[in-house]
Order: C-alpha cells, then sequence, then structure tokens
C-alpha cells in the first residue's frame, strides 16, 4: 500500500472552477469523465484531489483488499507521472479507470499490468416503451438471498451497501433471486447501474432485462432528466442490455498499472 506522505492540502482556490460548473451543466462531459467526477464530488471525502493549471488527480486510498485508485482530468503525461511519484512507491499497484484519450496518457505516464476494456452502455430509450417486467424492488431484509446470488455470479457485494445510493430491483424464479440491479453510483446529473447481476444456471437474458428496465423507469419516474449507464465488458452479450434501451456511448479502460518498471 502506498506511504502517506505529510502534505498540505491544495487551496480551495483550484483551477479547476469552470471544470466544476460544467459538472454540473453538462451531463455528457461528466459521463465522459465519470471516474474523475465521482471522487471530486460523491467520493470527495474518501479522496484527495491535487492540482495544476493542467491536471486535476484523485488518488482514493484503497478499500478493503482491493488497489487505491487513480482518476484524473487533464491530457498531460509529466503531471500524471508527477502526481504518481508524489503518491506512490515504485512497487506500488493502482486501478485507472479512463476513456480512449486518456488511457493513452497512462500508457505513457505508467507502467501498465492489466487492461480491461468494457463499454460504457447510456440508457437511450424511451421509458414508457421499457418492456413489461417480472421484477421488484427489493428490501433490505432480502439480504440473504442477495449475497446468494452475488457468490453464485461469482462477485463480491456488500448486501446492505446495495441500498446506499437508491432502490435496488430483483427477479425471482421459484423463490431463488435470479437477477438484480442497483445504483453503484450517483453524480451530477448522472447515474450508474451497478452491480448488474444474473445467476449462471438460473437465470435468463429475459431477466436481466428485466431488473435493468424495472430500475430504469424507477429511477427516470423520479428524476426524468437523469442519464443512466452501465459499464459492460467488451465481447459479451450486449442483447439483455440493448432491450431494455441501452446503447454503446464510449469504449472505458479499467487499467491496473505500478508506478514503476515491470
Amino acid at each position: 500500500m502506498a506511504r502517506r506522505r505529510e502534505r498540505k492540502r491544495p487551496s480551495p482556490a483550484i483551477p479547476l472552477t469552470c471544470q466544476v460548473r460544467v459538472m454540473k451543466e453538462d451531463p455528457e462531459w461528466v459521463l465522459d469523465h465519470y471516474a474523475f467526477v465521482a471522487s471530486a464530488t460523491t467520493n470527495a471525502g474518501l479522496c484527495d484531489l491535487v492540482c495544476s493549471p493542467s491536471m486535476a488527480v484523485a488518488y482514493c486510498p484503497a478499500r478493503q483488499s482491493g488497489h487505491p485508485t487513480f482518476s484524473f482530468s487533464g491530457v498531460s503525461v509529466e503531471d500524471l507521472r508527477a502526481y504518481a511519484a508524489f503518491f506512490l512507491d515504485a512497487e506500488d499497484e493502482i486501478v485507472v479507470v479512463v476513456n480512449e484519450e486518456e488511457r493513452a496518457v497512462v500508457e505513457e505516464a505508467l507502467t501498465v499490468l492489466e487492461v480491461v476494456p468494457l463499454w460504457q452502455m447510456v440508457f437511450e430509450g424511451d421509458p414508457a416503451t421499457l418492456p413489461a417486467t417480472g421484477a421488484e424492488r427489493l428490501t433490505d431484509d432480502q439480504q440473504a438471498a442477495i449475497r446468494a446470488l452475488a457468490r453464485a455470479a461469482g462477485r463480491s457485494v456488500e448486501a446492505e451497501a446495495l441500498f446506499a445510493y437508491g432502490p435496488v430491483w430483483g427477479r425471482w424464479r421459484g423463490g431463488s433471486l435470479t437477477a438484480l440491479s442497483a445504483v453503484g453510483l450517483r453524480l451530477p446529473g448522472v447515474v450508474e447501474i451497478a452491480p448488474l447481476l444474473r445467476h449462471p444456471t438460473l437465470g435468463a437474458d429475459e431477466d436481466l432485462t428485466a431488473v435493468l428496465a424495472g430500475l430504469t423507469r424507477d429511477l427516470l419516474e423520479g428524476e426524468p432528466s437523469l442519464r443512466l449507464f452501465t459499464l459492460h465488458p467488451q465481447g459479451e452479450d450486449e442483447r439483455p442490455l440493448l432491450a431494455a434501451g441501452f446503447r454503446r456511448r464510449r469504449p472505458i479502460y479499467r487499467m491496473r498499472c505500478r508506478y514503476g518498471s515491470e
């Protein structure tokens, strides 16, 4: 884990005033830079934000068994490398979630160990035409079923935490929870749907569509202007998401990196 260095927090008068304003006014910019926006807004209390005139970087220490994360706004290779040196030791690993342009910056500034390509899929449908679903809102007293589904799907999920940002929707078959969708992150004007889970043997494509459509309709009934997105592994079947009105918007890359050389 990275060594915590003694340092002063940057002044509140950071050179990001115009970007913070854009965050709140332009959902498309938020979608394109969602990882940085999350660190600078929703998760600001968990992260350190440092800035220069050409780049802002948010460093979020590791929680539980994960790696610490970097997110940034700007395309300066030199600045990213300098901030990595400030926060990290040479052997430390970091996870960075970036768009296409930012990926090139990371590849030049850091040593890349692993790249997971994803699609950011954004809801572009009409809530009124979403398919009727057999899905329903889940309650926090159904956490045992949620944990059983997560185990079957090979995912690590904190069942209680799923209800922190909004409703959780599920689909039942024969007394077993076969699919689930939840709100993973709330940003200015934008919501990420995560996790999106399907039981590998009991669940069907229509179950995944059902929980995604149910949650989408639920969220947009209260806030019609929200933009909704989910991250989907490239190469995996997109049909359940397409059936719920989600479309590819841009590639996103989850990159595991090291500051020093391999």
